[in-house]
C-alpha cells in the first residue's frame, strides 16, 4: 500500500530475508566516491538515480533509489551523467496517519543517554499488568535466547511468534523454545524461513499472532523499516517496539534499505549498507504510526561485544499520554542521538563509526562547516558541533540554500558512495537489486 502505482510498475516483486546475523565489528573499507547530485550514475555496473524534490508536507526529499538488476533501469555508460526527474518516491508521507487530541502541552519522556532499557522495565513503567496481552512478536529471533531482549518474557510465560531464516541457528532455536519452563502449556510459534513484505501479514495470520502484542522486536540487519511499515500498516499495534538502527548515519539523514530477494550479507553490512537511520525510524514510527522514543543505546561496555547493541525503543502515543508524556519531536530525538554518542564516547574513550567508516559521517567535514555562513556558530566538541549542524539542517527555516546544498552534495558524494560500494562487495549476491531510499528530514517549509 506504500508503493505508488508507477513505482510498482517499475520495480520487480522482491522478498526480504529475516537474517538477524551476528552483530558486527568495525572494519576499514575503500570507497569510490559519487560526484553528482540529481543525476544517474553507473559505477561498476551499478545504476543509481538521485533526485532533489520538495513537497508541501514536512519533508524536503533528497531521495536515492538504486537498482542494479532490473533491465528497465539500466542506463548506458556515458562520460557525463544523465539527469532525471523521474524517480518515484518510496518514502511514506509523514503525519498522514497519526491523529488525536493535542498533547503539545505535555513534556517528552525523560531519556538517559545510552541507558540500556529492557522490555520488562518499559512494561513496568507504561503498561499496567491488567492491560498486558502477554504476547510478543520477534522478527529476527536468531536462536531465540542469546542476546535477545524478548527471551526473559518468553521464560516468564509469554506466548508469541518468532521469525527466523538462518539455517545455522535453526536447531538451537527449536531447542531453546522447547526448553522454556511453560512450554507444555504455552508454545510460542516459530515461523521459519525468510520473510518479505509480501508474505509477513499472511504468516502472522497463519501463526495466529495477536494484533495487540505487548512488544515487537525488529532486528534483521537489512530491510527492517519496510517490513515494520508493512506490519503496522496491516493493523498490528504492539504497545512497545524495539528496533535496531544504523548509528553511523546521523540526523537529519532519513535513510533505509528496501527489500531484496537475497539473504543477509555480512560484507555488505560491514560497508555500512544495512538497516535504517534514527531519522528514518522517527519518520515511520513517530510521524506515521504514533510511537514515541523512550530509549536509545549505542554501546554497552559491560557486554562481551560492547558495540553490538544500537537500538531505539518506542512506546505508543496513547500509553505515553496516559503517563503524562508526548512523543518526542525530531529535534528532541536528534539531541538524544548526539547525547548518546557523547555518552558512548565518554564510556569507551573514543567516538567511531561501527560500519560506515570511509568517511565516517559522525565527524563533520571541515569543508562543510566552511561552506556554512556564520562559521563562528560552531563550537564545542565533535558531538556538540554535529548536534548544531543536525538541528540547523532540520529545524532552521532561515538556513541558506547554499548551505543546505553544500550538505546535500557532501552526503551524496560520501554517503551514497559507501552505499554503492556496499552493493558491490566481493561476496554480495549476484542480482541483489540493492534498493534504498532516503531524504533529508526538515521541518522548514522553505524551498530552495
Amino acid at each position: 500500500e506504500r508503493t505508488k502505482a508507477k513505482a510498482a510498475a517499475a520495480l520487480p516483486r522482491l522478498s526480504i530475508p529475516t537474517m538477524a546475523a551476528n552483530k558486527m565489528r568495525s572494519s576499514r573499507i575503500r570507497v569510490n566516491q559519487l560526484a553528482t547530485l540529481g543525476g544517474v550514475f553507473m559505477l561498476g555496473g551499478v545504476a543509481s538515480s538521485v533526485s532533489l524534490r520538495s513537497n508541501n508536507s514536512q519533508h524536503r526529499n533528497l531521495e536515492a533509489v538504486q537498482d542494479v538488476n532490473d533491465p528497465r533501469s539500466v542506463t548506458p555508460r556515458m562520460e557525463k551523467p544523465l539527469f532525471t526527474n523521474q524517480v518515484e518516491s518510496l518514502q511514506h508521507q509523514p503525519g498522514s496517519v497519526v491523529a488525536g487530541a493535542d498533547d503539545s502541552n505535555l513534556p517528552p519522556p525523560p531519556i538517559e543517554p545510552n541507558a540500556h532499557p529492557t522490555f520488562e522495565s518499559i512494561l513496568e513503567q507504561y503498561v499496567a499488568d491488567s492491560e498486558r496481552s502477554k504476547y510478543l512478536i520477534n522478527v529476527g529471533a536468531q536462536d531465540g535466547k542469546t542476546h535477545d531482549p524478548t527471551y526473559p518474557l518468553l521464560f516468564a510465560g509469554y506466548d508469541g511468534i518468532l521469525f527466523e531464516g538462518d539455517e545455522g541457528v535453526k536447531e538451537q532455536l527449536y531447542k531453546n523454545i522447547a526448553a522454556l519452563p511453560h512450554y507444555e502449556i504455552i508454545k510460542p510459534y516459530i515461523s521459519w524461513g525468510n520473510v518479505s513484505p509480501h508474505t509477513v501479514i499472511a504468516r502472522l495470520a497463519k501463526g495466529r499472532a495477536r494484533k495487540d502484542a505487548d512488544v515487537l522486536k525488529m532486528d534483521i540487519d537489512s530491510f527492517d523499516a519496510q517490513l515494520m511499515e508493512t506490519i503496522l500498516g496491516g493493523g498490528y499495534r504492539p504497545k512497545i517496539i524495539m528496533v535496531e538502527f544504523n548509528p553511523d548515519l546521523p540526523p537529519p539523514m532519513a535513510w533505509h534499505q528496501l527489500y531484496s530477494p537475497h539473504p543477509f550479507n555480512f560484507d555488505k553490512v560491514m560497508l555500512g549498507n544495512y538497516g535504517a537511520t534514527a531519522s528514518a525510524w522517527h519518520n515511520i514510527l513517530t510521524d506515521k504510526f504514533g510511537y514515541g522514543l523512550v530509549g536509545m543505546e549505542i554501546v554497552d561496555t559491560s557486554a562481551k561485544c560492547e558495540r553490538c547493541e544500537h537500538n531505539m525503543w518506542f512506546v505508543s502515543k496513547e500509553l505515553l499520554n496516559r503517563r503524562g508524556f508526548r512523543a518526542m519531536t525530531h529535534a528532541e530525538m536528534t539531541k538524544i542521538f548526539w547525547d548518546t554518542h557523547s555518552k558512548a564516547k565518554e564510556e569507551t574513550g573514543r567516538m567511531i563509526c561501527i560500519h560506515a567508516k570511509n568517511p565516517c559521517l559522525l565527524f563533520t567535514p571541515n569543508e562543510l562547516m566552511n561552506a556554512m555562513p556564520n562559521s563562528e556558530y560552531w563550537h564545542g566538541d565533535i558531538p556538540q558541533r554535529n548536534l548544531q549542524l543536525s538541528l540547523m539542517l532540520a529545524e532552521e527555516p532561515a538556513i541558506s540554500c547554499e548551505a543546505r546544498k553544500a550538505y546535500e552534495t557532501s552526503v551524496v558524494q560520501s554517503f551514497l558512495g559507501q552505499m554503492e560500494a556496499g552493493c558491490r562487495c566481493k561476496t554480495c549476491a549476484e542480482g541483489d537489486p540493492c534498493l534504498q531510499t532516503w531524504n533529508i528530514h526538515t521541518n522548514s517549509s522553505y524551498v530552495c
